[in-house]
């Protein structure tokens, strides 16, 4: 909750976001000075996507959202946001590398066999917290979470929503 007058005094939400309004105005308030109270036992529930296909077309949305407010704002977005990106450029390259060569072939499969010792052991402790076998579920979600948002994120910097006069953000 915010005081009105601290919402207009940095120009309200930036309607232009279709993801990530809340995180726009948040880091424009603590710019003015604004402390944030923290209470580690508020809890919120998010809505979750039903389908693997919305769930992806949401993560995409969120990382193409999430670079369109690194670029409005630059150190705002923190350095593990650029992580899903980064793996997604490497894993092309290393797989078009390995036509020619082998080495980086071999690369590519020991990254990937360690990302999925990884994402193995998350979904366990998933499974555990939750103490329900449906946490290993995280087995297929963190994957699709992190390519979906990683090629979201690069989409972004390819076709801008915020300047494409073509369709509004709403439509993306």
């Amino acid at each position: 909750m915010y005081k009105k007058a601290a919402i207009k005094e940095v120009g309200g939400f930036d309607e232009r976001f279709v993801v990530g309004q809340d995180g726009d105005l948040n880091y424009r308030i603590g710019k003015k000075g604004n402390k944030f109270l923290y209470i580690p036992n508020a809890q919120v529930l998010h809505h979750r996507r039903g389908t693997p296909k919305s769930f992806s077309v949401r993560m995409f949305k969120y990382g193409m959202w999430m670079a369109e407010l690194f670029k409005k704002h630059g150190e705002f977005v923190r350095w593990y946001a650029f992580l899903p990106s980064i793996a997604v450029l490497s894993a092309v390259i290393l797989l078009i590398a390995s036509i020619k060569y082998s080495t980086p072939g071999l690369l590519l499969l020991a990254l990937v066999t360690v990302y999925f010792i990884l994402v193995f052991i998350t979904s366990i402790q998933v499974t555990y917290k939750m103490k329900s076998k449906y946490g290993l579920f995280a087995l297929f979600i963190i994957p699709v979470q992190h390519v979906a948002y990683g090629l979201g994120f690069l989409y972004s910097f390819t076709n801008s929503p915020l300047i494409s006069k073509v369709r509004s953000c709403s439509d993306i």
